[in-house]
């Protein structure tokens, strides 16, 4: 069951560095199209940036909110995604 409370099935953490990078285009490619995303990290320019060039990859998708928020901010219980076994897993820190 989805939990309704939360703006964001998944949020991926440090979006701008090279695994973040790859970690977005495989979802922009392969997880479903209505997937509500949101993608964060510390730099917001290049936050944008990258939402853009994942619109590029699947304009029909639901693109990914940006928000550049210090990590410490963000909630402890968030939704981890594994690409390597292609499912979303709920981990408290």
């Amino acid at each position: 069951m989805v939990d309704t409370s939360r703006p964001y099935e998944l949020v991926l953490l440090g979006a701008n560095g090279y695994t973040g990078k790859m970690t977005a285009e495989h979802i922009a490619r392969y997880l479903p199209t209505d997937l509500k995303w949101a993608i964060a990290g510390r730099n917001s320019k290049k936050l944008a940036d990258g939402a853009e060039e994942l619109k590029k990859l699947n304009p029909d998708r639901l693109q990914p909110c940006t928000d550049a928020v210090p990590f410490y901010m963000m909630k402890m219980k968030t939704h981890f995604y594994s690409h390597r076994n292609l499912r979303i897993e709920e981990r408290r820190t």
